[in-house]
């Protein structure tokens, strides 16, 4: 398989090669010893000033032009990178990881919110585990966007429906077609019924903290799944 020919490497040969026949030639008018050969010498010079000159600027601006293009390509490799990442729903965790250092209840609910915008959710939850005198639940501790009352009480037993099955088993539970009427996403628009529901556990230890309820109007990919997920576990240190 032949090698590629670099264009810079032959702008290099050809001044190489410009600069042996200028001192050619000047050793020719200098062996002839003609008379009136110093206006030949005066246009010699000029000659192989501007040639000289031309050629460095020519090959600088090649060497800019190569370098312009890489970096063009770079960038537009990493243009190309963040709209497939954007299309395919890759998210970035930074922010999470963030927020994962401050652990407790407030860094899972601040978590929560921040996964929710990112993901364009139509509501989220956060049910804590509550252990009292040897029994376990699971309780409704904060959300995003939910549209009940501020006093209301929402628990669960453990392996009781989704969200108690999920905090009994540590799994990550996702429904495609959640059943209508089983929540609603009020807005200014009225009520809609969200059509896709994503729960995860936050763990410690293999032992379940908290769970995550996230609605969304249309479905996650694997990849933001994965997200969700992944944001769970950094808080799996601090909880």
């Amino acid at each position: 398989m032949m090698k590629a020919i670099d264009p810079h490497r032959i702008s290099l040969i050809l001044a190489v090669l410009f600069v042996l026949g200028l001192g050619a030639t000047a050793y020719s008018v200098y062996s002839l010893q003609a008379p009136n050969t110093l206006t030949v010498w005066v246009y010699l010079t000029l000659t192989a000033f501007m040639g000289g000159a031309s050629l460095i600027l020519a090959l600088r601006y090649k060497k800019e032009i190569l370098v312009f293009k890489e970096k063009s390509t770079s960038n537009n490799n990493n243009d190309q990178t963040n709209q497939a990442n954007a299309a395919d729903g890759n998210i970035d965790l930074s922010e999470m990881r963030q927020i994962a250092k401050a652990g407790g209840q407030e860094a899972a609910l601040k978590g929560l919110k921040t996964i929710c915008r990112q993901l364009e959710a139509g509501q989220g939850a956060y049910y804590e585990v509550k252990d009292e005198r040897g029994e376990r639940w699971i309780e409704l501790a904060g959300g995003y966007a939910l549209s009940i009352g501020e006093k209301s009480t929402i628990k669960f037993d453990m392996g009781e429906g989704l969200i108690g099955q999920s905090a009994a088993e540590g799994k990550t539970l996702y429904i495609d077609e959640v059943p209508e009427g089983y929540m609603k996403i009020a807005s200014g628009l009225g009520m809609a019924s969200p059509r896709y529901l994503f729960i995860t556990p936050i763990q410690k230890d293999g032992k379940v903290n908290g769970v995550w309820e996230i609605s969304t109007f249309k479905a996650l990919t694997d990849n933001q799944r994965k997200f969700v997920e992944e944001a769970a576990q950094l808080l799996d240190a601090n909880v």
